[in-house]
């Protein structure tokens, strides 16, 4: 109970240890406590002999084999049939030759993407006409007249960012390039509200969002990263943690800002009426200043009418930027959802100034209460199939989303070099080694994307980044295809004597050739290209073109 009510007491670290040794059973807490054996290690001769040692502990695989072409479709059967099982899943794709990690990682990466399609009605979508104005007005300004302020985040608890800050974060991190068949969610995903009528049991939308929880519990459990760009605020409504009005502006900084800015005037024309003595809901003194004996107290309660009327005359309705609330056309519907009724005939009922603060209160109940609460239902229920998401309850947010889809990194040469093995014909001091950690410390991050899927199936990084990889990621040198025509004499069989070229020196040789990979061993086969240029063009080439496909080299 400590680890759940005082968080702020345990670095995340001991945290993330205890999780892992109480919520997947004994077999996995020991392969746990193996592997972290071994990454202490360093990976070196040692840790490679602890790793063929036979040991207690050793988890069953499920190999299973799914059409590239229908990834949900087979996503749903499987994860109905084996996301209960203890055995670790592994996936193979009909037609190709690859098995095991790297294919695997490839799956939860697709099934992250396909989760992601509009047609599926799953998340709410941003239209880019919508999004151009949305950075300005994302800011969620209040009215100073009752200094309504935004709530200061929780400890421990990411701050809201500026829309701005949001936007180039998300949009760095596209990796469909802003398909029209995805949805585009630059301050992360949030599930959409669902009218009434469709939160029916058979609903897809509700099957969809059990297959992710199902997918979220079983790639946590088997240690996979799945590739889903969640707002955080998805992350407290899963777990049932408290939301208010402020929240909304977190994952959508257009209608927050807007829902705030109505609130704030309509406290301060609650507030000026209360100055005046004029009651809410009747438009007349309140009772408390009216006098209650003889018949003067009867004159007294008519002028202080008089006086009400006046006084509710001088106020006249709520007003946001000078405008009256009953002009602003808004109806009883969900803003950008213009088929949700929040109440019955809701399209027929105009907001005005009595009814403000109902229309308000429906709203955020739409989009954060009821509207979503079958879909985080389905999710937890799919979730809780695997294992009990109570266990995440010990975690912040942002470290939810760490152990779930991973951690970004801005690399360095220095970084890339510590975390990096390079051997079979290179060494740290290698030039063609020097090019390609210039090369990939160069990378923008939707590159740096594509080549951590083209090396390892998936797009993100474990806890800890590329040091924490499991195999540690390797490059060796790979044989040039083209011969020199100069006879060179009898070349010892795995020799790197290319024309006379030194080991981990470049040769043009190379330079019409393409890297290669072994994503179950984090393997990189690397061409000595003659430059650096040369070798940033052929290493962009394979990352972007080389996707979709295990096959053997």
């Amino acid at each position: 109970q400590l680890v759940f009510g005082s968080r702020p007491l345990f670095p995340f670290e001991v945290r993330r240890r205890y999780f892992y040794s109480t919520a997947f059973g004994l077999g996995r807490t020991l392969q746990h406590m193996h592997a972290l054996h071994a990454a202490e290690l360093g990976g070196g001769a040692a840790s490679e002999r602890e790793a063929r040692e036979p040991r207690v502990g050793r988890l069953q695989r499920q190999k299973v084999r799914v059409s590239r072409k229908r990834i949900l479709e087979s996503a749903v059967k499987v994860m109905e049939l084996y996301a209960k099982h203890r055995a670790v899943l592994e996936l193979e794709y009909f037609g190709e030759v690859g098995t095991g990690l790297g294919p695997t990682l490839e799956f939860y990466t697709l099934l992250s993407h396909d989760l992601q399609r509009r047609s599926l009605n799953m998340w709410r979508h941003e239209d880019a006409e919508r999004l151009d104005g949305s950075a300005e007005q994302g800011k969620a300004k209040s009215v100073d007249a009752m200094d309504v302020d935004r709530p200061e985040p929780l400890a421990g608890e990411a701050p809201a960012a500026s829309s701005a800050e949001h936007t180039q974060q998300r949009a760095d991190a596209a990796w469909h390039d802003s398909s029209p068949e995805y949805v585009n969610a630059p301050w992360g995903l949030f599930p959409l509200p669902l009218p009434p009528s469709q939160r029916t049991p058979d609903s897809k939308v509700l099957e969809y969002f059990r297959l992710l929880g199902r997918s979220l519990g079983k790639a946590l459990q088997d240690n996979r990263l799945m590739d889903l760009p969640f707002n955080y605020t998805f992350y407290r409504a899963l777990l049932g943690r408290p939301l208010d009005l402020y929240d909304i502006a977190r994952f959508d900084p257009q209608l927050g800002s807007q829902l705030e800015r109505l609130w704030a005037a309509l406290m301060a024309h609650r507030h000026a009426r209360s100055a005046a003595g004029v009651s809410p809901s009747t438009g007349c003194k309140s009772s408390s200043t009216m006098r209650r004996s003889g018949s003067g107290g009867k004159a007294r309660s008519s002028k202080d009418g008089s006086d009400a009327a006046a006084a509710e005359e001088a106020l006249g309705p709520v007003r946001i930027d000078g405008v009256a609330v009953d002009d602003l056309c808004l109806t009883f519907t969900l803003p950008g959802q213009p088929d949700y009724e929040l109440i019955p005939n809701g399209a027929d009922m105009m907001v005005d100034s009595s009814n403000l603060g109902a229309w308000i209160d429906a709203v955020v109940d739409a989009t954060l209460g009821s509207g979503v609460a079958s879909q985080l239902a389905a999710c937890s229920q799919g979730f809780n199939e695997v294992f009990a998401l109570s266990s995440l309850a010990c975690f912040y947010e942002d470290e939810i989303e760490t152990l779930l889809c991973g951690a970004g990194e801005h690399w360095t040469t220095q970084t890339l070099l510590e975390a990096i093995k390079f051997d079979h014909g290179y060494t740290s001091s290698s030039p063609v080694v020097l090019s390609f950690l210039e090369v990939l410390s160069e990378l923008d991050l939707l590159d740096q994307r594509r080549f951590l899927r083209f090396v390892t199936g998936c797009p993100r990084l474990p806890p800890g980044g590329l040091a924490s990889l499991q195999p540690r990621l390797t490059v060796v040198r790979k044989q040039p295809s083209r011969v020199d025509s100069a006879p060179q004499g009898n070349t010892p069989v795995g020799s790197f004597k290319d024309g006379g070229v030194p080991p981990g020196c470049g040769t043009v040789l190379a330079d019409g050739d393409l890297p290669s990979v072994m994503t179950c061993a984090n393997y990189i086969k690397l061409p000595p290209y003659s430059s650096k240029t040369v070798m940033r063009n052929r290493l962009l080439f394979a990352v972007r073109e080389g996707q979709g496909s295990f096959d053997l080299s």
